[in-house]
């Protein structure tokens, strides 16, 4: 059984990461832009754009989670 933190770190960080990065990407960010924008190297958002890191699907389909995600590429805040 995982700890929550770990979960958070394994799982949901790397998959909303790479939705993001995909987001920005479609926006017409360079691979550069996203990283600065998502604070990670160039080389991070590469491996998201060619699904060399593992995502949780589940954590994707989650409708509340690519909501969030639209909000924060457009630059708006997430809901609290």
């Amino acid at each position: 059984m995982k700890f929550v933190e770990e979960v958070v770190v394994d799982e949901f960080l790397p998959t909303v990461r790479a939705m993001l990065a995909e987001e920005l990407r479609g926006r017409d960010l360079t691979q550069r832009e996203v990283a600065d924008a998502l604070g990670i190297s160039q080389s991070a958002v590469s491996k998201y754009a060619h699904g060399e890191v593992a995502t949780n699907d589940r954590v994707a389909a989650d409708e509340r989670v690519r909501e969030t995600v639209a909000r924060v590429a457009e630059g708006s805040p997430p809901a609290t």
